[in-house]
């Protein structure tokens, strides 16, 4: 099914604000979920995640990085 999703990183003092949507138990679409890092790897890493979850073309386990 095709969602239309949003992902954004907004730096804030002392780290960074993670929006991303997000498939939660008892919901049928997916919900927007905020989270705060304290570092750019771990934003990075939290919206990969949900880019990839929401990507239309699955990588498969050769462009695995």
């Amino acid at each position: 099914m095709k969602y239309d999703v949003q992902i954004s990183i907004q730096p804030v003092v002392g780290g960074f604000i993670v929006r991303y949507p997000s498939f939660v138990e008892g919901f049928e679409h997916p919900v927007n979920v905020t989270e705060v890092v304290t570092s750019l790897g771990k934003a990075m890493r939290v919206a990969k995640t949900a880019v990839e979850t929401f990507s239309l073309v699955k990588k498969s386990a050769d462009d695995a990085e």
